[in-house]
């Protein structure tokens, strides 16, 4: 994965933690007088700077990273390509899940991964269709909670491959060009949009099974 694939997520994570970040990186500076005043001057502006844009440009930054990292790049692309890019993804993160240790946080992650891959299907299916759809949640979608590793894994590939097939078919018969469904974070996405973004989100999330 390339920094721009990571930036969505990372600037997701950035933009809930920054606050709070600031708030201990001040604290520390408080504490630890020993350290030149000029780099902790230039750290707190920096880390100061930081809160300010998360605080009152975080919609136009979210705006940004999902226009230049999910949406643009999808344009240029294919059904086809895109069904190939989810093939692909599914496998790297099916050879992860195979090689982790089957903890709780393990587990959980898997479930999320498959509840945002089953809820933002059906939000595709929904744009595609032209059929109503509600602001539900990932929650929804996540298998119980009582499956195992091998069997969140075999879930996982299964949910994948109904998602390369959902890009298959739309290579076959194509949405409008100006069908959209909205994210809950991300706001409103295009369908080539949607499976970019199940793609990446896998991708990350597994990254951080251990």
């Amino acid at each position: 994965m390339s920094w721009t694939q990571d930036l969505p997520y990372a600037l997701s994570d950035w933009m809930d933690d920054a606050a709070e970040y600031a708030d201990e990186v001040a604290a520390g500076l408080e504490e630890d007088r020993s350290l030149p005043w000029f780099p902790l001057l230039l750290t707190g502006a920096a880390v100061a700077g930081a809160a300010w844009l998360v605080r009152h440009r975080k919609e136009e930054l979210r705006n940004l990273a999902v226009r230049r990292l999910i949406e643009q790049p999808a344009e240029g692309q294919s059904f086809l390509s895109l069904e190939e890019s989810l093939q692909r993804s599914g496998e790297r993160v099916a050879t992860r899940a195979a090689n982790i240790s089957d903890t709780e946080r393990n587990r959980e992650l898997l479930r999320h991964i498959i509840g945002i891959e089953r809820w933002g299907r059906a939000r595709v299916q929904s744009a595609v269709l032209h059929r109503p759809w509600v602001m539900d949640s990932h929650q929804d979608y996540k298998p119980p909670k009582d499956k195992s590793m091998p069997e969140l894994a075999e879930i996982l590939a299964e949910q994948r491959r109904r998602t390369a097939t959902l890009a298959h078919s739309l290579h076959e018969s194509p949405p409008r060009l100006n069908d959209k469904v909205v994210h809950n974070e991300f706001g409103p996405l295009s369908v080539r949009g949607w499976l970019r973004y199940l793609q990446l989100h896998a991708e990350m999330e597994s990254r951080k099974m251990l």
